[in-house]
């Protein structure tokens, strides 16, 4: 996470800016002394705070990042990236009530913010606030129509709703695609199947799974796989965002997990070419996937017993 305004960029102190330059080559020990060094002489100065705070988060170091991103809002109360980039990690520590509270601040100061509207829209759904959700959804669509963090929000809103069976919704979604440059013939919405044989039958006409964002599939994902259907993931910044690349990883199959949205899309072009590789990965693959940790039960009880030894020695 790199500051990306660049006129907003060339108005920080020097020191900042420094830092900026040196991150971007990937000199993060450095960059962090400068930014620290910007934060002594600025020490009133949010634009510093969150510059330091959005480095913190890149290098996973999320409880320094929040405590930054904490001094940044009581500095600035006004600083809406501090407060939406606080409600990134508060989601990512399940702590949802406080996310809310900070994505709400940043929209009221800045009302179209489609991030932090997003961000509310994200928050609803793991307090399975449909409605809710999708009132925030489509706000952010309203002022971003291409944002595909909302579309794929608004989505998976949709679907728990069971609102795809609404015709003008399934022309939204048609017209959303075709924008796209995907002919509405190559769509098809599936109906609810009356059980579960029926329900994992469906697999059997799926050539491969695209793993949602940034919340995973979880049991669809389990499901897709066993049918012995290729998946490509978007390896996400929170729990719910990487069950897929904690899968993918655990059947062997690393090369499955894209880092960027670019190789996310790369990744399922190539697949979906590779019809070959498909036909000869679709049979074998429950097997592969029944030896793998995934299915090893015992494995992951023993494995739980001793985080669950490890975290009472620690207490």
């Amino acid at each position: 996470m790199v500051l990306k305004n660049t006129r907003a960029a060339a108005t920080l102190p020097p020191e900042a800016i420094r830092a900026l330059e040196l991150q971007s080559i990937g000199n993060t020990v450095d960059a962090e002394a400068h930014f620290r060094n910007a934060m002594s002489k600025y020490p009133r100065d949010a634009r510093v705070l969150y510059a330091l705070g959005a480095m913190l988060i890149q290098e996973k170091r999320l409880e320094e990042a929040e405590a930054i991103l904490h001094k940044a809002v009581t500095v600035q109360p006004s600083h809406a990236e501090s407060w939406h980039t606080l409600g990134v990690i508060l989601v990512g520590a399940r702590r949802v009530k406080e996310a809310l509270s900070c994505f709400e601040k940043a929209v009221k100061i800045r009302p179209d913010f489609t991030e932090a509207l997003t961000g509310i829209g994200e928050a609803m759904i793991m307090q399975t606030k449909w409605r809710e959700a999708e009132r925030r959804f489509v706000a952010a669509l309203k002022i971003r129509p291409d944002y595909t963090r909302a579309r794929h929000g608004l989505a998976r809103a949709l679907l728990e709703m069971n609102r795809l069976h609404d015709p003008a919704q399934r022309a939204n979604i048609i017209k959303a695609l075709e924008r796209k440059g995907i002919d509405s013939g190559r769509i098809v919405f599936m109906v609810a199947t009356p059980g579960w044989r029926e329900h994992m039958a469906v697999y059997d006409q799926i050539d491969l799974t695209l793993d949602p964002m940034p919340f995973n599939g979880c049991t669809t994902a389990f499901e897709a796989l066993w049918m012995g259907v290729p998946m490509i993931t978007l390896e996400g910044s929170w729990m719910g965002g990487r069950v897929g690349m904690a899968m993918l990883k655990a059947l062997g199959h690393p090369e499955w997990v894209a880092e960027t949205e670019e190789e996310y899309i790369a990744k399922a072009v190539a697949l979906a070419e590779n019809v070959d590789l498909r036909r000869a990965l679709r049979v074998p693959q429950r097997e592969k996937m029944r030896a793998s940790p995934l299915c090893d039960y015992s494995g992951v009880a023993r494995a739980l017993e001793d985080a669950f030894r490890h975290m009472h020695g620690r207490a």
